[in-house]
């Protein structure tokens, strides 16, 4: 099995056939399904914050308590 060929539909019908055809436990198939969960993630950068610019970040630091 390739990882291209692979979806959550397919990682859950796996799980399944652990636990129900083959007789494993839960805490085997908890295990498979934690192996999985351990391929690392890519991670993107953070993308910059664009739905407030300077002024209108300087305005809201500069508006008074109303409290």
């Amino acid at each position: 099995m390739r990882v291209a060929h692979t979806s959550a539909n397919v990682m859950l019908e796996l799980l399944c056939y652990l636990e129900d055809e083959r007789g494993c436990s839960i805490q085997t198939r908890n295990q498979r399904l934690n192996a999985i969960r351990a391929i690392a993630t890519k991670k993107a950068a953070p993308q910059p914050l664009s739905w407030m610019n300077t002024d209108e970040i300087e305005a809201l630091i500069a508006a008074p308590d109303t409290k």
